[in-house]
């Protein structure tokens, strides 16, 4: 699918699921958000916040480790970089335009491969506030370079 099927997707989201009065709120394109500040390996930025969802860019330089949310559906868009992303018992190999949904407690992880920083676009519902995160173990976690699935982003859900 073209990236104007994700970019169109994330905004229709946007408008009608974090609008924060009746006439909903236009954020921009997320591809001109910058980093606020130099980070180390992960940089979080709040882009929307409502009482029903929460929108963040992130970049990950090098890595997120093995958690779970106990009762957040989280999607991701995959704007910039490569990775690779475990997914419950699944490695996928991610890369720009890609757009997956991650389920409540399903475990999930991710190791940027290419040279520049991953940077996503991240919806969590309902509101996120941290407090559901649940650092985990997973025998998928690391990734080796032979263990990983290449999955097409044929469908909307990135699988």
């Amino acid at each position: 699918m073209s990236s104007s099927f994700y970019f169109n997707f994330i905004y229709f989201f946007l408008y009608f699921g974090c609008a924060s009065s009746v006439f909903g709120q236009f954020l921009g394109s997320p591809q001109d958000v910058k980093a606020e500040i130099e980070f180390e390996n992960i940089h979080i930025q709040k882009w929307n916040e409502t009482q029903q969802t929460s929108t963040f860019i992130i970049w990950v330089k090098n890595e997120v480790k093995p958690h779970f949310h106990e009762m957040h559906t989280e999607h991701v868009l995959v704007l910039e970089g490569e990775g690779i992303m475990l997914l419950g018992d699944s490695l996928i190999q991610i890369k720009k335009e890609m757009l997956l949904v991650i389920p409540p407690k399903t475990i999930h992880a991710v190791h940027t491969t290419s040279n520049v920083p991953l940077k996503v676009v991240s919806i969590q519902s309902p509101q996120f506030d941290g407090s559901d995160r649940v650092w985990s173990k997973s025998k998928h976690w690391p990734p080796s370079q032979q263990r990983f699935e290449h999955k097409s982003s044929k469908s909307p859900s990135g699988y």
